[in-house]
């Protein structure tokens, strides 16, 4: 675009001179002072057609600037501008279906045998078992043997001594009182004395210190 504008310029130039020329021709036909006249216009309007060359190419020089630096920030937005990305769209990840243990039934709670009835015989070897005891101190063999001389079964008797709820380290310690209030032993022979009636050596024993030995 510059090189085409030049070019016209300098088209224009070179027809305005030849018109330059031809006036300077006819200064000969006209004489020296119409002659001079017409070169002074000729020389006027040869300085004036420079002029309008020199402010052409100015024009066209500034026309041209224009457009580079209008072509260069129209090429630095485009390099600027980043590229917009469409990400893809991702979806939440499904949460995966629990599926509850299987439950297991109950343990059934293990049931105590129905106890067996109490029966007669049972119900009054008890009945005397809590008697002799109010009356009395008696080991757990020395009550059995009571009993059993009563006429009871042995399975009875046990029966009766087994829950008549005698604490029998407690009847130890009656019986040795009851002793030692009848006549005085020595701690050996008090305790010979309990073992012999069905207490055991530590209910005997612990009879014996419960009175002072």
């Amino acid at each position: 675009m510059k090189k085409t504008s030049k070019t016209i310029v300098r088209m224009l130039g070179a027809f305005l001179m030849c018109c330059a020329f031809a006036v300077n021709v006819g200064c000969f036909d006209g004489g020296v002072t119409g002659g001079l006249a017409k070169m002074g216009e000729a020389s006027k309007l040869q300085t004036s057609t420079e002029s309008t060359i020199q402010s052409t190419d100015k024009i066209v020089e500034s026309t041209s600037v224009k457009k580079d630096s209008t072509t260069k920030e129209e090429s630095t937005k485009i390099t600027t501008e980043k590229p917009t990305t469409v990400l893809p769209k991702t979806e939440a990840p499904t949460e995966a279906t629990t599926t509850a243990p299987p439950t297991e039934p109950p343990t059934p709670k293990p049931t105590e045998p129905p106890k067996p009835k109490e029966t007669l015989s049972q119900k009054n070897a008890l009945s005397s078992a809590k008697s002799y005891i109010s009356i009395m101190a008696f080991s757990y063999e020395g009550l059995i043997h009571q009993l059993e001389f009563e006429q009871y079964p042995h399975e009875d008797a046990v029966y009766g001594a087994d829950n008549c709820g005698a604490d029998w380290f407690a009847e130890a310690a009656e019986s040795a009182k009851s002793y030692m209030d009848i006549m005085p032993m020595s701690r050996e022979e008090l305790i010979h004395q309990l073992e012999f009636e069905g207490y055991t050596p530590e209910q005997a024993e612990y009879g014996a210190q419960s009175v002072g030995y």
